[in-house]
């Protein structure tokens, strides 16, 4: 068995140490209670506890060790179980009180209260009256639970449509005014391949397009995803793709590229976010929802300054602010 140790032991302040080590290619963890001050470790009777982890070490089992005295028989008195006993037998009288009285100081730590109800419960009979008392507050932490539900935005209460009243292109508006009605036309499990929204009159590769340059929409729905696909048909039957995005069952991208400017976006776990330009992560910029940063860089639908197409091309610039508009934290599609 090879162990190899990693790093030196950690002592907390309550005398709890901590050892981490590799054992035949394994990463454990030791926490040793033997000397430590730790008050659920003693009530427990807890010694040590090792955990061995497994891919991406996340925690895959957890080893505990007991004080061997827990077991013994010295904690039944503590249950209550012989003095019920002797009050049913021989001893009706005073003698069987002051024998459940003396385990009561020995064993107070852990249940001091239990021989009590044992005595009351056939003379008064009030401790039905006091469970429903104990039962009422069990319902208030489901309501606790309902906000948190409600803030996580896969619920779709937080999303929020896109409006084509926010783009600043009329190639934009009429583009997404496009997308939107393919969309519904594909229902929940549909395709639509090829349909034409616009036709374009711009620039690429400084030349002007011809008069028979048209913007193409193919939408795939299944499996509680969306996935886009906008491109352009030249009239020499050549073609360039505006961008490629897939949407979650909620409306939200979760993949995009705009391979003209060459960006790409991804979104992962709580609506984690990142742009990439070439080999450059932008971050979101905090209170703006629609700029992206990288030291002092800009990237947004109103700024061309890092832009290479958008700001000539009247399809490319649509596709690109409508692909900001996707990157945003709460729009949706579906809305």
């Amino acid at each position: 068995m090879d162990i190899i140790r990693i790093g030196n032991p950690v002592i907390t302040r309550m005398g709890t140490v901590v050892t981490r080590y590799v054992e035949n290619g394994r990463l454990y963890k030791s926490v040793d209670f033997s000397k430590s001050a730790n008050k659920h470790a003693q009530q427990k009777g807890l010694i040590k506890t090792v955990v061995r982890y497994g891919e991406k070490n996340k925690p895959e089992f957890v080893y505990d060790t007991f004080e061997r005295r827990i077991a013994r028989s010295e904690a039944q008195p503590t249950l209550g179980i012989e003095p019920p006993k002797s009050k049913r037998g021989r001893k009706k009288g005073s003698v069987a009180k002051p024998k459940v009285a003396e385990p009561k100081k020995e064993t107070s730590n852990n249940l001091p209260t239990e021989p009590k109800p044992a005595e009351k419960k056939p003379e008064v009979k009030v401790q039905p009256a006091t469970k429903p008392a104990v039962t009422k507050p069990a319902p208030k932490p489901t309501g606790i639970t309902k906000p948190i539900i409600n803030t996580i935005p896969a619920d779709g209460q937080r999303l929020v449509k896109i409006s084509t009243d926010s783009f600043k292109r009329e190639s934009a508006k009429q583009l997404y005014s496009g997308i939107r009605k393919y969309v519904r036309l594909a229902g929940e499990n549909g395709s639509i391949s090829n349909a034409k929204i616009m036709t374009e009159i711009g620039k690429h590769d400084n030349k002007t397009l011809d008069k028979g340059t048209d913007i193409l929409l193919s939408v795939d729905r299944r499996d509680n995803k969306t996935h886009l696909v906008l491109g352009r048909r030249h009239s020499d039957k050549s073609s360039d793709t505006l961008f490629d995005a897939l949407f979650n069952k909620d409306g939200q991208m979760i993949e995009g590229r705009h391979p003209i400017e060459h960006l790409s976006f991804e979104r992962r776990g709580a609506n984690v976010r990142r742009m990439k330009k070439h080999n450059t992560q932008f971050m979101p910029i905090a209170g703006n929802d629609r700029e992206w940063d990288y030291n002092g860089l800009r990237i947004s639908g109103t700024n061309s300054d890092n832009l290479w197409y958008s700001g000539e091309d009247d399809a490319v610039g649509g596709a690109f602010e409508i692909f900001i508009e996707f990157a945003r934290l709460y729009t949706s599609i579906l809305k």
